[in-house]
């Protein structure tokens, strides 16, 4: 039998307190069972994909380990970059970014969309799998429809979108900023155009538009570029969820997760330049002590 016992809230003396700590005692008693495990118990499952144990089952305390998540390339997507506030995608395959909220439910979701390029539609995505396309079809139609999931360990299955409601005519005007709003409650979803409400749906329980009860959110595009800003999600009692393309923009943020005091730093990734990886952190001091050196880590 193994046996680990874990301290919680122990008692540390500071430097100033030169007493010795009281001597304490732990009696365990292998012969009593407190609780049993159900027998119906066994086998689960948990796949740790899009950071869903950080902090939970897995206790990292080191995040972006490798620097490959960036303000640049967020998750490696090809196309994407984050200028300030705002996200940007200029490459020309259909993509999909996700921002994060994977448990997110009832919301009310805002952004501000411009399209720079392309005949092709521009996309809110919410509950995982929901999307609103503006502009689709050679930008003629709006859309709201499920998109398949081709994540990995789908098993294929059918890649067609099931639409939630009919298409409604309306373009998107390319080089201006729209103002596009998504509420969810259960399963109604309403949509707005710059303050124009294009949809009010609610699908059948059950069916094959249903769509699912809980997910992250995100943008995306099909067939065009696009840039956005502004992003805001709240509860339906006016909570705020998120309100910024990322959760590590803050001043001085060289990559997720990292950033720095009282120097300077950039990505690296020159082959041969890091040790252990294709890419490093280059710090540089602006103090005399450490002047012109380089700390790769």
């Amino acid at each position: 039998m193994c046996l680990s016992v874990l301290w919680l809230g122990a008692a540390f003396p500071s430097v100033a307190d030169a007493a010795p700590p009281a001597e304490v005692k732990v009696s365990v008693r292998t012969d009593v069972v407190a609780n049993t495990v159900d027998k119906l118990v066994y086998g689960h499952f948990f796949e740790h994909i899009y950071h869903s144990a950080n902090n939970g089952l897995w206790g990292d305390v080191v995040w972006n380990r490798s620097f490959e998540q960036d303000r640049e390339n967020a998750m490696g997507s090809p196309g994407w970059t984050t200028r300030g506030e705002i996200i940007s995608y200029d490459g020309a395959e259909p993509q999909s970014r996700l921002l994060g909220g994977f448990e997110f439910r009832d919301l009310d979701y805002t952004v501000e969309v411009r399209k720079t390029a392309g005949e092709g539609g521009v996309r809110v995505l919410f509950r995982g799998s929901a999307a609103l396309t503006l502009g689709a079809e050679s930008n003629s139609v709006h859309v709201l429809e499920v998109l398949p999931l081709r994540g990995r360990g789908q098993g294929g299955g059918d890649s067609r979108p099931v639409a939630l409601a009919e298409p409604v005519q309306g373009a998107f005007a390319p080089d201006k900023w729209h103002k596009v709003r998504v509420r969810v409650e259960d399963q109604r979803v309403e949509a707005w155009l710059d303050g124009k409400r294009i949809f009010d749906v609610q699908p059948t329980n059950g069916g094959p538009s249903r769509i699912r009860s809980a997910g992250w959110i995100g943008v995306g595009v099909a067939g065009a570029k696009a840039q956005f800003r502004n992003f805001l999600v709240k509860g339906l009692d006016g909570t705020v969820f998120w309100n910024r393309p990322l959760a590590a923009n803050v001043p001085g943020t060289i990559v997720e997760r990292w950033s720095v005091t009282g120097g300077k730093a950039r990505v690296v990734d020159t082959p041969g330049e890091a040790l252990n990886d294709a890419r490093c952190l280059e710090l540089s001091g602006t103090g005399r002590t450490i002047s012109g050196s380089r700390i790769l880590i």
